[in-house]
Formats: structure tokens, sequence, C-alpha cells
């Protein structure tokens, strides 16, 4: 069982949403009181346990780089002029030796591909993926979380991840630790960009399907019936798809509305017992990548996690219970 020590900032954007403060500042480097964004961002990674951190860089993006290295000069200057608590600050916010490395992505052709561009650097290993334009401030960062809720629960069959690669299709569960359990991963059948068919699709791929997990993307889609015209169906779809993911749940996620279904929560907490028990596949709005690297997105659709993943979890739960 592998735990996650590896993680993945897409830093290559031009931040055009920034502009003009981005024209000749990365984006990630923008102050929020006295540290750069990316700073911010890190320090939330390194809090959930990360230890290997991976930056996916661009043309004129090297102050990136530079920020997480030694400024001698500026530390001499520090020193000479007895400022301690300014080179401790300085000190605090420097990588260990070794834990940083940096690749590069040559055009601008989306997230997708930033991760790709990363692969010989992430190997075999989960990872996690943060976006350094997006801050939440809490006394705990988000990660470290999202990577403790709900872990560890002796005999849970909660699902605590669900993501896939292009190639598996993976799930964790609670009651099973940092286990994954895979199975091939499927190929969407859903709406392609002209020219595109389901040939050129890419298995599934993309974390987003952690979304599902906390009652939303595809376990939301009544409150966003519109989201059928770029996926298929219909809105009577839409709505369906939310009502059946509430057989498969233990809860309901009081955050997310659904102004359609009388204002109930959307379903939330995927059991992955209940899943075995009904057959019912758990929901998921996907995007749709080409197979060969570099082309991007070719479609969308509805895709569903394959019954196999919540089959061998269960039955590796049930074998590590004692007998009672």
């Amino acid at each position: 069982m592998k735990s996650v020590r590896k993680a993945v900032f897409p830093v290559a954007g031009l931040g055009t949403r920034f502009l003009p403060a981005t024209k000749a500042m990365p984006k990630e480097m923008l102050p929020v009181v006295d540290r750069p964004l990316i700073q911010h961002v890190v320090d939330e990674a390194r809090e959930a346990g990360i230890e290997h951190f991976i930056f996916v860089t661009g043309r004129n993006k090297g102050v990136i780089e530079d920020h997480f290295d030694r400024q001698f000069e500026l530390e001499m200057t520090l020193l000479e002029r007895q400022k301690h608590k300014a080179l401790d600050y300085l000190k605090q916010d420097l990588p260990v030796p070794g834990s940083t490395s940096f690749t590069r992505q040559q055009e601008p052709l989306g997230l997708g591909h930033a991760v790709w561009c990363a692969r010989e650097l992430i190997g075999h290993e989960p990872f996690a993926l943060l976006l350094p334009d997006v801050l939440v401030q809490h006394e705990r960062g988000c990660l470290a979380q999202m990577l403790d809720a709900a872990r560890d629960i002796p005999a849970s069959t909660m699902v605590t991840a669900m993501a896939r690669n292009g190639v598996a299709f993976g799930i964790q569960m609670s009651g099973t630790g940092d286990r994954w359990f895979t199975t091939p991963a499927p190929v969407v059948d859903g709406l392609y960009f002209p020219g595109y068919s389901m040939a050129d699709a890419a298995p599934d791929l993309g974390d987003s399907a952690i979304t599902e997990t906390a009652g939303l993307g595809g376990f939301a889609m009544a409150a966003a019936p519109a989201i059928v015209n770029f996926v298929g169906g219909t809105p009577e779809d839409a709505i369906a798809n939310t009502a059946a993911m509430g057989h498969i749940t233990l809860g309901r996620n009081g955050a997310f509305t659904l102004p359609a279904m009388n204002f109930s929560g959307t379903p939330a907490g995927i059991d992955a017992r209940k899943v075995v028990d009904t057959g019912i596949l758990p929901v998921i709005n996907t995007g749709i990548a080409h197979r060969e690297p570099g082309i991007g997105q070719i479609g969308a659709g509805i895709t569903r996690a394959p019954l196999d993943c919540f089959a061998q979890a269960v039955t590796a739960l049930a074998a590590a219970l004692p007998d009672q």
C-alpha cells in the first residue's frame, strides 16, 4: 500500500485572467499578504505529508524555481545587518535538498497535458494535483483534510477516492486504508467533437471523479440539467441519475441542494457494499481525451465506475474482518 508522497503543481499557464498584473510576473508569484501564492499551496502540500514537489513550468517561469532556491546575496545582507528573524523566515520555507523537480510544458495544451509532462517524475505512484491559483484559508489545509477524512474507519465500506489514469480505474475504501482496487478504465461513449469518434478516444482518465464522492459532478446533475446538452441525454436523465445515486450513498450533502428535487441535498458518500448489492454504478461526468498525447479533449460524456473495483474492495474487507 502506498501513501501519497508526490504532488504536481501545473504552473505553466499564461495567467491571462490576471492581466495586466501577470504581463511580466507569473500569476503563481502574485503576493497574498507577504508570501507568493505558490508558497501557500506548497505549504498546504507539505502539511499533508507530501515529500516530492513536482512543478510543470513554461517559458518565463524561472522565477518560481528561483523562489525555492537559496539567494546567497540576500542571505549575506540579512546576516550582516543582524536581521536573524528574516533570515530564519526564509530558511523555513526552503525545501529539503532534492525534494523539488521542475519540468517544462512547451505548449499550452491544457491541464491533462501538463500532468502528462510530469509522467516520468510521477512514475507509478499515487500523487496529488494542486492548482496554484486556488487558495482556501483554513487552519488545516484542504489537501490534508481530503486525504484524512473518513480514512481507516474499521469495517467501513465508504469510498474515499476514485481516480482513473487512461489505463486503469481505481478506488480506495475507508476500511482498507491506502490500498487501491483497480480494473481497466472504460472508453467513454459520449458526444464527440466533429471529426472524432470512439476510435480516437483514450480510456477514461482524470482525478475529477473525487468530486462525485462529495456529492458533486454526476451526482449533482439534477442541479444543472443543461449540462446534458454537452454530455448527452435529457433533463429527465439528469434528475434520474441523481435520484439513482441516492440508492448507493450513505447520506446527503446539505451544502449542495437540488431545487429540482425539493431542495434535498446531493447524494454523498458512496457505499461500495451498496454498489455491489444493487448493481447501480456511480455516474461520472467526464471529458474525453484523444488517445494520442498533445491533441487534448475531443468530446464529453457520462460514464460509470466499473463494478469490479467495488467487488474487489468489499471482498478484501470481508476477508480481513474477524470471523463473527
